[in-house]
């Protein structure tokens, strides 16, 4: 079997995540603000007009604490100073990016 794709492993830790909420029985829980609490996602603050002002401030608070923490893409941010191509590339910024590049 070969070895899952970054693309494949980041399903199959979301899945995980809804699995492990599950069993918690928060089936209702935020997995966008769980997401981004881990370190898994940045708040995607050009869609913030789609939530309420108070998931705004919880979205904002769950990345600025996972930054300061390092946790997930956050956890080489001192080395990314020094060097920053090792910086995580947010999701809009690299497909404006592959745009420009085609």
């Amino acid at each position: 079997m070969s070895k899952p794709s970054s693309h494949e492993n980041a399903i199959l830790r979301i899945a995980r995540l809804s699995d492990e909420l599950l069993d918690k029985g928060e089936e209702a829980g935020d997995l966008g603000l769980i997401q981004i609490q881990r370190g898994y996602a940045w708040y995607f603050v050009r869609y913030k007009k789609d939530i309420s002002e108070a998931q705004q401030q919880r979205y904002a608070e769950a990345e600025r604490s996972a930054r300061n923490a390092r946790l997930g893409l956050w956890a080489g941010i001192d080395a990314s100073v020094r060097n920053p191509a090792l910086m995580p590339e947010p999701p809009w910024k690299f497909r404006e990016r592959t745009r420009k590049e085609k």
